[in-house]
């Protein structure tokens, strides 16, 4: 690792926590039907716990149903969330706990990369299944839709910010880990 580059590695750690808290406040996902509806994970999580309770006249759409119609979408969606809420807490324990800092921002920044990963893969299924569907109807009513399902989809159903801001996060917390070793690794060989 370059000498510049672990002189800065106590930046890691807050840098990565800078990037994933307000990431609970971007859009994830930007629904474009009868209007746009961007969702956070905090939205998401709302609305998917208020499973039976009406959301009322003022909710525009009503992602819950979106995602159960998908089951896969559905379950992933579901454990990118809860990994992203999890890797939360744990990257704040890292910058609490200075002993063992590199190795709990490590365990974040992978569960905070597979949360990025979960949810990039629920979107696109979303779409995918979508597109399918609207090409099926497409053909049986008219045929305008045949062929540009996956157009329409695109369209319809689009990534927002915040994930990515996650994976930014994760590999900063991957980073902190690989940045420790190295130079544990130079301080050893020096000794040596």
């Amino acid at each position: 690792m370059n000498v510049a580059l672990a002189s800065y590695k106590f930046l890691f750690v807050p840098v990565s926590l800078g990037l994933l808290i307000p990431a609970a406040a971007i859009p994830w996902v930007n629904i474009n039907f009868r209007g746009l509806h961007e969702f956070t994970p905090i939205q998401v999580v709302s609305e998917l716990s208020n499973w039976g309770n009406d959301l009322g006249p003022d909710v525009g759409f009503d992602i819950r149903n979106l995602l159960v119609t998908y089951k896969g979408s559905y379950y992933s969606a579901v454990v990118s969330l809860c990994l992203y809420f999890i890797s939360v807490a744990i990257m704040i324990l890292s910058v609490s706990w200075r002993m063992h800092r590199s190795k709990v921002a490590l365990a974040a920044g992978i569960l905070s990369v597979t949360s990025a990963i979960l949810w990039l893969y629920s979107v696109q299924s979303v779409k995918e299944s979508f597109a399918d569907q609207a090409a099926l109807m497409g053909g049986i009513i008219g045929e305008e839709f045949k062929g540009h399902g996956t157009t329409l989809a695109d369209m319809l159903i689009r990534l927002g910010a915040g994930q990515y801001f996650v994976a930014a996060s994760g590999a900063l917390g991957i980073l902190t880990y690989v940045s420790e070793k190295k130079v544990l690794r130079k301080s050893q060989s020096a000794a040596a």
